[in-house]
């Protein structure tokens, strides 16, 4: 009853899709492992137990995040060997696109799998995926755009950096240093969103994961965008799949070349498009 509880609680402000997700992987764990909870379930016999279950590596990860959740914030216990886990099948869902190749294109996963990733990662509180993942899908940017500090003081601003500047009711992501930041210079988006501000002040507090409001411990930025991202996807195919999905309307292709700091153009020519983008 407390994980149904929990699982409720924590997933009220998801989207229908992803919070059904959520509580159906949670009904599917309870008949695989036949138990009413999981609190007494060492992690080990539980991830052999998801690994062995004929299912997708998808559904796989998505037990993984719902067992971390509960093993963590019902029963408080640690979870070191499921953030393991889900390192591993991340590589093997990588792996598992490109074998899906078809004309030596990458097969890409659909935009709404892009939005329950999102979701999965705010709730296993792993901000910096959730902030990474975030800007992707909604500001479309390129990894050098991501090499970014969190501010909490207008002190602190600096037109040498990129940053997010939070405060408790917004955060603002400025841009100054990008691709083409020569030809339309800086940027600059404010975001109201509860969970991006939570995830930001998340990240900031965390000593562990943070260093000097640094949102990467490292310079070497693709890395860890591709770290965070669902099957280590990164910034290009993350910027496809956006692509495709919006590929009928020109007004959202028209934004999201925009607040990349390209244009058209260049989306025609770089990205296979079956659609009409001339304006009638």
């Amino acid at each position: 009853m407390a994980e149904i509880v929990f699982l409720n609680k924590h997933t009220e402000n998801l989207a229908k899709n992803s919070k059904k997700s959520y509580l159906s992987a949670h009904r599917k764990l309870l008949k695989i492992f036949e138990c009413e909870n999981f609190e007494k379930q060492s992690n080990d016999d539980l991830i052999t137990g998801i690994q062995n279950y004929k299912q997708s590596t998808h559904s796989k990860q998505v037990g993984i995040n719902v067992l971390l959740l509960l093993k963590r914030e019902v029963y408080g216990q640690t979870i070191s060997e499921f953030e393991t886990q889900r390192e591993k099948n991340n590589k093997t869902i990588l792996e598992e696109n490109k074998s899906k190749s078809k004309d030596s294109k990458l097969y890409l996963p659909k935009y709404q799998e892009l939005i329950d990733y999102m979701d999965i990662v705010y709730q296993a509180q792993d901000w910096r995926a959730f902030i990474v993942n975030y800007i992707l899908i909604n500001f479309h940017t390129r990894d050098m755009d991501i090499s970014l500090n969190i501010i909490t003081n207008k002190k602190e601003i600096s037109n040498d950096i990129n940053y997010i500047l939070i405060t408790k009711t917004k955060a603002t992501y400025v841009r100054n240093q990008y691709k083409t930041v020569g030809t339309h210079g800086p940027k600059s988006n404010i975001i109201t969103d509860r969970k991006f501000i939570e995830a930001a002040y998340g990240h900031y507090k965390n000593s562990a994961l943070c260093t000097k409001g640094a949102l990467f411990p490292s310079d070497n930025t693709n890395y860890w965008i591709s770290k965070c991202t669902c099957g280590a996807l990164g910034e290009g195919n993350i910027y496809k799949i956006c692509v495709n999905h919006f590929k009928s309307d020109l007004g959202k292709l028209k934004y999201m070349c925009n607040s990349r700091g390209s244009s058209i153009d260049t989306l025609i020519q770089y990205y296979d498009l079956d659609c009409d983008l001339s304006e009638n």
